[in-house]
């Protein structure tokens, strides 16, 4: 039988998106079965077990929030740019160089997933191996104090869709320029 605290759980990863239904079903199916066979295990074994989560990995989860202190050994962060489902982006001086970065952190919550956390380093590392001028240069990866990052060129100015919101349409040049330059792009891909 559910618990309170395991219902409270499962709602938290189902929101965060770190698990979908099927798995918390799946989830709860094996826990009613041990249950079934006299063995009580409160959620969090019953995901370990099932390989759905990293071992230890909801020991102190408070939830997911966008501000981190300073984990980052060689970065200092700078202040949010931009935020995502799995990650949040943030500006950042690389305290070596100087050189200003774009810091891309895994929200803790996702890298309780085993699978998130290695697609996540996967996208840095072949990020790291791309050289064009139309794609974001990647530098470095890592994971420190329990997050999970990269850092890659940090980009100025405005996206095209804020560029279509503030004015309400491109120019035909405008359009065909950032086509051309998007179809480059894919082309070296």
């Amino acid at each position: 039988m559910a618990t309170k605290h395991d219902l409270d759980l499962a709602k938290m990863l189902l929101t965060s998106r770190v698990l979908d239904e099927a798995d918390l079903r799946r989830a709860f199916e094996q826990q009613g079965q041990w249950l079934h066979e006299g063995r009580v295990a409160a959620l969090p074994e019953v995901l370990y077990a099932l390989g759905l989560l990293r071992e230890g990995a909801l020991a102190g989860v408070g939830g997911p929030g966008p501000e981190v202190t300073q984990p980052f050994p060689g970065y200092r962060i700078d202040g949010i740019v931009g935020e995502g489902g799995m990650s949040t982006v943030y500006a950042a001086t690389q305290t070596l160089t100087g050189a200003r970065v774009a810091l891309k952190v895994m929200k803790p919550l996702m890298a309780l997933r085993p699978d998130f956390a290695a697609r996540f380093e996967e996208e840095a590392r072949l990020l790291m191996r791309l050289q064009h001028p139309g794609i974001v240069a990647a530098y470095d990866v890592g994971e420190a104090g329990g997050y999970h990052y990269f850092a890659m060129e940090l980009i100025g100015g405005s996206t095209v869709q804020e560029v279509i919101e503030r004015r309400g349409h491109l120019t035909n040049a405008e359009a065909l320029s950032i086509t051309a330059q998007v179809a480059e792009a894919l082309d070296y891909l």
